[in-house]
């Protein structure tokens, strides 16, 4: 048997490590968080109750997010790094019916900001935060936007390689993500991108960062 190791939850910081989310009765392609828990107990009660207590919260999820924090200590110089890997796990029997199709590609987020979060010490003095506002088809047009993905690529480098992280749509007029790029040698600029994606799924055109960012030494 395998075990999984280095894997922290640093409270206040990590999103909750298992988050549950029922369909948005306003924008019925979009999801809201309902429930979130530290631990991969079940978090609601196997009771079946009338009305609208537990049953009905329990039938109606829709999607589990799973997001699990890495972190690493480099033997020579002892810095500690991280990673936050995200993955959104649909149930497709739950809440309203699964779509074959949805129609667009959506637009792709605006207006995406970057910083190095010079606030925090210590471990995680290389972090960045990312932060974009949402796609015009999340709220409004198409109303189908259910998740956005963010990249990170070296500022010389041509592509993008794989996904960095997932963020579920909620609503929010704002999402932000707290990265923590690879330590490299000296210069290491980096350049981000984000995506919107409805449920077909189709793929938004990529919004990116307009300059690129070089972390805290």
């Amino acid at each position: 048997m395998r075990f999984a190791r280095d894997i922290v939850f640093r409270s206040g910081t990590d999103p909750a490590p298992f988050q549950y989310f029922i369909a948005n009765p306003t924008f019925p392609n979009a999801v809201i968080p309902v429930k979130s828990s530290t631990t991969p107990v079940y978090p609601f009660p196997l009771v079946y109750t009338t009305g609208t207590g537990t049953d009905s919260l329990l039938r109606n999820i829709i999607t589990v997010r799973l997001s699990l924090t890495m972190q690493y200590t480099n033997p020579i110089t002892k810095k500690v790094s991280y990673r936050t890997v995200n993955e959104d796990i649909p149930l497709e029997n739950g809440g309203l019916p699964s779509y074959a199709a949805c129609p667009g590609p959506p637009g792709p987020p605006t207006a995406i900001q970057q910083y190095v979060a010079t606030a925090n010490t210590g471990p995680t003095s290389d972090s960045v935060i990312v932060s974009w506002g949402q796609s015009p088809d999340e709220q409004g047009g198409y109303q189908n936007v259910r998740q956005y993905m963010l990249y990170r690529k070296m500022d010389t480098s041509t592509t993008w390689g794989t996904v960095l992280t997932q963020v579920t749509a909620i609503g929010s007029p704002r999402d932000s993500f707290l990265d923590y790029p690879p330590l490299l040698t000296s210069p290491r600029y980096y350049i981000y991108g984000v995506v919107a994606e409805n449920c077909t799924p189709q793929m938004s055109t990529v919004l990116q960062t307009t300059s690129a960012i070089f972390p805290n030494p």
